[in-house]
């Protein structure tokens, strides 16, 4: 299995936007490929809160594709 991966994460407005992409390739006997991308939002409510939001895309060839939605509060002690 070869993959590549790639993220970025750049401000806007008081937040972070943040993508990642995967592909994936089996070169063996299954020879299949898999995509991966993700997009997330993460607000700071203060300096020790923050509220985030993320959707992800997967496909691995010949199977429905899936999406996966999450939004979280996080509090750092």
């Amino acid at each position: 299995m070869n993959t590549a991966q790639g993220g970025a994460s750049m401000p806007v407005g008081p937040g972070t936007v943040m993508v990642s992409y995967a592909y994936s390739h089996d070169g063996g006997g299954l020879d299949q490929t898999r995509q991966t991308a993700s997009i997330g939002y993460d607000y700071p409510f203060s300096k020790r809160t923050d509220v985030y939001a993320a959707y992800m895309y997967d496909h691995i060839t010949n199977l429905s594709s899936g999406n996966t939605y999450g939004v979280g509060l996080r509090a750092k002690f």
